[in-house]
């Protein structure tokens, strides 16, 4: 081999290439620490809020039982005492009518004797719309209560409670037969099949729900000869509400019921229903399932995610850092 032939190393160091690669480490940690940091800030302040949201393809059935019931059988015509009621609750979410932040919900909610062949003692239909961040109700997308679109509905639905932002505080809930909005007041912290949920009571006083044109005068306790009367159909109730704070879920619900009708006139009335329904075990152990998997969620984006992403974001901008100061050092003493 000549002289000419013999490879070209001279003047060249073996560390040059170790050097660079050791120039390059110092600004890579540096930009993936600024990175995992900008992502910390984002997954509690950005992303967490648009993902912890009301779904709106929701599908849920909630069953609520009342024991030693008593109301009137219309179709009978008597009165039923010691009835167990149930009130079956669905839920549907409309895909198709959902836009942006705003949820679409239908809801079937039918009380029946299911025990005395089934008889249905009331039918609520209902199409709600709200943000599904806040729960607030909206007056759009067709809502309705049994088809009477002229309701205006506001504050929250009692279905959908703001998820992770829960306060101990009073809410508007909209009431589907009352057909307006009540006051639900905190009342304290219960632990629900291990949950630790707030209790918000809604007090509803008498209020006219329906009117009836033709009603027997015997019915309403008036003497004489019997007549068809006008009367009012009233109603009051105490319902409340056990929601996980971590979720917005309701895990608990209780409803005490009395319907009263009274003649137009003033004369005569009598109690149609008194009865007070509670969640079966069954709603309740599946609620509180639902609550548990949507808190882990809202840990993760809220908490755990952030929290990872800063420590090991400020663990790599410190490294980043030393490693620039040991390249510095380095310069300095060559």
């Amino acid at each position: 081999m000549t002289t000419d032939q013999a490879p070209r190393t001279a003047g060249r160091n073996p560390s040059d290439g170790e050097t660079r690669s050791r120039g390059l480490l110092a600004p890579i940690l540096l930009g993936v620490g600024v990175f995992l940091l900008t992502t910390a800030l984002a997954l509690r302040f950005f992303v967490a809020d648009r993902l912890l949201v009301a779904p709106t393809n929701l599908y849920q059935k909630t069953t609520l039982q009342a024991i030693g019931a008593s109301y009137f059988d219309a179709g009978a015509v008597q009165d039923r005492t010691g009835a167990t009621l149930t009130l079956t609750s669905t839920m549907r979410g409309d895909v198709k009518a959902a836009k942006g932040d705003t949820a679409v919900w239908d809801v079937f909610q039918v009380l029946e004797d299911i025990p005395n062949g089934g008889n249905e003692v009331s039918i609520i239909q209902q199409r709600l719309a709200f943000d599904r961040g806040s729960g607030e109700l909206k007056a759009c997308c067709g809502t309705h209560v049994n088809n009477d679109t002229s309701v205006r509905p506001s504050g929250l639905s009692g279905l959908f409670w703001p998820v992770g932002s829960l306060e101990k505080k009073t809410y508007q809930v909209f009431d589907a037969s009352t057909k307006r909005s009540w006051p639900a007041e905190y009342q304290g912290t219960e632990t629900i099949r291990g949950v630790k949920a707030y209790k918000f009571v809604q007090t509803i006083p008498d209020t006219v729900i329906a009117t009836l044109p033709e009603v027997p005068s015997t019915l309403l306790g008036i003497p004489g000869k019997s007549r068809n009367v006008a009367a009012d159909r009233y109603q009051r109730a105490t319902i409340a509400y056990w929601v996980d704070p971590r979720s917005g879920v309701t895990v608990h619900r209780e409803q005490q019921v009395v319907q009263t009708l009274r003649g137009k006139d003033g004369n005569g009335s009598k109690i149609v229903a008194d009865f007070t329904l509670k969640m079966t075990p069954q709603s309740q152990k599946e609620l509180v399932a639902k609550a548990d998997d949507t808190a882990s969620k809202v840990s993760l984006l809220r908490v755990t995610g952030p929290l990872v992403s800063l420590l090991l974001g400020l663990a790599l901008l410190g490294a980043g850092a030393a490693a620039m100061l040991r390249r510095r050092g380095t310069r300095h003493a060559s």
